[in-house]
């Protein structure tokens, strides 16, 4: 990942000054197609082997839902300079994936003054309240109602609830330890007052690439913590649902998806999926909404673009390093310097 000529720094990231454009364009008056913004995107060049900004921004153009294409191939045809373009792909790369990949490990981000989106970031930062995890219990009992004690995608019963039952009611059921999934990742809506500046502009580039999040169901960080932004799932699944190696597209009936996996999820749970990879959701406790389709949609569009540019891949080895070491040693190890090349390149800045 190199996104170069930007300003030095150390963990945390910065995303730069942006041409992502401010309000929804009226889309009666131009429409970008698909051409265009391919014979945009053929005409940059890339300054190094690493420059990934025109994958970055081919993936966003064609694998998000509709509308949020419509403003990210507006954002690329408005870069006028292949500067503007890099700006983009890193401001994409470094408020949207960064965040929605890293499960609580994101650095933290610095508002850049130049940033807009949907508005101003202080308007939307006003606005925004942090989620806690004191509602977890309360969210997971809700969950385990409405999917009737068992995981959305395979059918296993949640074996602390089976156990409240005599095992001669069981039938043949399966158990599993489950655990609730959000959808949209929680810490997303879990930050501290002085990170509400931060967490304004991520939300701000959600809505921008996922219009539909704000505009028709209306998702703020402190409503995470709801059951339309949860499911019941296997611990195992979870995991996978976490990390993108696993996702729930959205079909064209309403509250069914179709099972995707990426090469990182485990093989060994293949032989849990249904045959036809299609998964219907009910609802056993109709006082809690089912799990909203367009965060379905967020999430697998998310999962796509990670796969197809190989963003995601690169991520989660710069993270297992991150763990393994915990901290940076100054024994001058090998893995402590691969550690700092990744992360030169994740961060887009010189570590030196």
């Amino acid at each position: 990942m190199d996104f170069s000529n930007t300003p030095s720094g150390d963990m945390a990231h910065s995303p730069s000054t942006s041409t992502l454009t401010s309000l929804p364009s009226n889309l009666t008056k131009y429409e970008p197609t698909q051409n265009d913004v391919q014979e945009r995107l053929e005409r940059y060049q890339a300054t190094t082997a690493a420059d990934n900004t025109k994958s970055i921004l081919d993936a966003f153009s064609k694998y998000l839902p509709i509308d949020g294409r419509r403003n990210v191939c507006e954002d690329i045809l408005q870069s006028t300079t292949d500067e503007d373009l890099k700006s983009l792909a890193k401001k994409l790369f470094t408020a949207l994936l960064i965040p929605m990949k890293a499960r609580g490990q994101t650095p933290i981000v610095t508002p850049s003054r130049g940033f807009a989106a949907l508005r101003d970031a202080e308007d939307l930062s006003a606005e925004t309240g942090p989620s806690t995890r004191s509602k977890q219990g309360l969210l997971k009992k809700a969950c385990l109602l409405r999917d009737g004690t068992k995981c959305i995608i395979t059918g296993v019963y949640d074996v602390d609830e089976s156990l409240k039952i005599p095992p001669d009611e069981w039938g043949t059921r399966m158990l599993a330890k489950t655990e609730v999934a959000h959808i949209i990742p929680f810490y997303l809506g879990s930050f501290t007052e002085r990170e509400r500046p931060t967490s304004a502009i991520i939300w701000d580039t959600i809505y921008r690439c996922f219009p539909s999040v704000r505009s028709r169901v209306n998702l703020l960080p402190e409503k995470i913590d709801e059951p339309w932004n949860a499911a019941t799932m296997m611990s195992s699944l979870h995991s996978a649902f976490a990390e993108f190696s696993l996702a729930l597209e959205p079909t064209s009936r309403e509250h069914i998806y179709r099972i995707v996996t990426y090469p990182h999820f485990p093989s060994y749970f293949n032989k849990s999926l249904v045959a036809d990879r299609l998964v219907t959701l009910h609802n056993a406790a109709p006082q809690y909404p089912l799990p909203n389709g367009h965060f379905f949609a967020a999430h697998a569009a998310i999962a796509k673009i990670l796969h197809i540019t190989g963003v995601g891949d690169y991520m989660e080895k710069v993270m297992r390093e991150r763990e393994e070491i915990g901290c940076l040693a100054e024994d001058g190890s090998t893995n402590v310097a691969e550690f700092i090349e990744f992360t030169k390149g994740l961060m887009g800045t010189r570590l030196d």
